[in-house]
């Protein structure tokens, strides 16, 4: 029996929150019926973890998913700017043979058990321990995600990550 990959469901419609999602660990049928289509996974930096997205998104003119672009921009400096399209499914890093993991306590803390208090935490390459921008407890955790973007674009390398308030 394979294991269970529990992940956070993103949709692109703003009005729905997220969503805890469970799969068994190699079954793509879920991550296919939460984009609405074949899956193209997307790794982010810190925390670590992958999303999925539809292949064909742009094709099929998928709506942009603010809130999931907002998410893989603070995780992944490199992707600043990429919008993702339609609904995503975030799970945890790939394992050493490439399969899925469920995804971090960093993302679900945040995302699923208490949205409601969370903290920004920037870290910039080099420095020895993270820093906090002046007031940074928020009620919404992609309200923080685009105060810390806004933040960060003095600095393009920072990595941004939600925490418990």
């Amino acid at each position: 029996m394979s294991p269970s990959i529990e992940g956070v469901l993103l949709r692109a419609d703003r009005d729905r929150l997220p969503d805890p999602v469970t799969f068994d660990a190699g079954d793509l049928s879920v991550p296919r019926g939460v984009v609405g289509g074949e899956v193209m996974p997307l790794r982010l930096g810190d925390p670590a973890g992958t999303v999925y997205v539809n292949a064909d998104g742009l094709r099929l003119r998928l709506p942009v998913n603010p809130r999931a672009s907002l998410l893989v921009a603070a995780a992944t400096p490199a992707r600043r700017g990429s919008a993702l399209l339609g609904n995503v499914l975030l799970v945890g890093p790939a394992d050493d043979e490439g399969g899925d993991t469920s995804v971090a306590q960093d993302y679900r803390a945040v995302l699923l058990e208490d949205p409601e208090r969370v903290c920004v935490e920037l870290t910039v390459p080099g420095d020895e321990a993270p820093w906090l921008p002046g007031e940074n407890t928020f009620t919404d955790p992609f309200l923080a995600y685009t105060t810390a973007l806004r933040f960060a674009t003095a600095f393009p390398e920072t990595t941004i990550r939600l925490l418990p308030a």
